[in-house]
């Protein structure tokens, strides 16, 4: 019997409370909606699972955590070193990329760092990584990205209203970023924007528009599309070419926990094996 690390869990829980506080308090209209979503990210439940598994004597459920979001976080540090030795220019993978983009607001980037260290807060809370620790991952994965894909939006857009409270309506048709139009991906939400447009740029009359933003992708836990910014020609080939939402996300899957979380897992092992010794499975006393 050894004592749990509860001083680890109280930070996660107290985190956690912090990110989610900031984002409500600190968006407005589609972004709120935006964050609402957002919590759902594997990277952000993993601190919940996290706290749970400290707390109730079940390391498996941290250590599990962190493998499930160690290629994402593990590909973090691939981008930030790669765009500070770029000058601040270039993100190499790209999961990192949408801190630069315009509608990514200053909440948002305070409240990523988690990314960083979250992997080896868990591992360490978690006494070691245990060879369980894979096969739960692959069910804490399927499980996110099927709920996401059910639960949220692809996307949140922004709605222009009239007087009479008309929302116009949308296409559900888009263009992925090599141009080629496929329709796998329907599901858009129409969300309240903050902004107020440019008269100018629109067609109808100034009065009669009261709201407008620019639209939020969430795409949470690459349920509807990979990544955006991620451009491996053999990954984009492989997910923009899928028929439909099914096929999709048995793709996805096999590659996230059939070949990249693996290689995570792995090298997470061998860490925790060598710098915590062997994984200790305990229980209450």
């Amino acid at each position: 019997q050894i004592e749990k690390h509860t001083y680890i869990s109280q930070f996660l829980a107290l985190y956690f409370l912090f990110l989610l506080t900031a984002r409500l308090l600190g968006e407005v209209g589609i972004a709120r909606t935006g964050a609402i979503y957002g919590f759902t990210w594997l990277c952000n439940t993993a601190m919940v699972f996290s706290v749970i598994g400290i707390e109730t004597c079940r390391p498996l459920l941290g250590s599990s955590s962190a493998v499930a979001v160690s290629i994402d976080q593990v590909l973090w540090y691939v981008d930030i070193i790669g765009w500070v030795l770029s000058g601040c220019r270039k993100f190499p993978i790209g999961v990192a990329k949408y801190l630069t983009w315009p509608q990514t607001t200053w909440v948002t980037k305070v409240t990523c760092t988690h990314h960083l260290w979250c992997i080896p807060l868990l591992i360490y809370g978690s006494y070691g990584m245990h060879y369980a620790a894979y096969p739960l991952s692959t069910y804490i994965v399927a499980s996110h990205v099927i709920l996401s894909r059910w639960l949220t939006p692809f996307k949140i857009i922004p709605c222009l209203v009239d007087g009479n409270n008309d929302n116009k309506k949308f296409s559900n048709n888009r263009n992925n970023n090599n141009g080629s139009k496929f329709k796998r991906v329907t599901n858009f939400m129409c969300g309240t924007p903050s902004i107020f447009p440019d008269p100018s740029t629109t067609t109808s009359s100034p009065n009669k528009i009261k709201l407008k933003e620019m639209e939020r992708y969430c795409n949470v836990n690459l349920s509807h599309e990979l990544w955006s910014d991620i451009q491996f020609s053999q990954l984009r080939t492989s997910a923009d070419t899928a028929p439909d939402g099914a096929t999709y996300i048995l793709r996805l899957l096999s590659w996230w926990n059939g070949i990249f979380n693996l290689i995570t897992f792995c090298l997470l092992y061998l860490l925790g094996r060598f710098f915590l010794g062997k994984a200790t499975v305990y229980k209450h006393p």
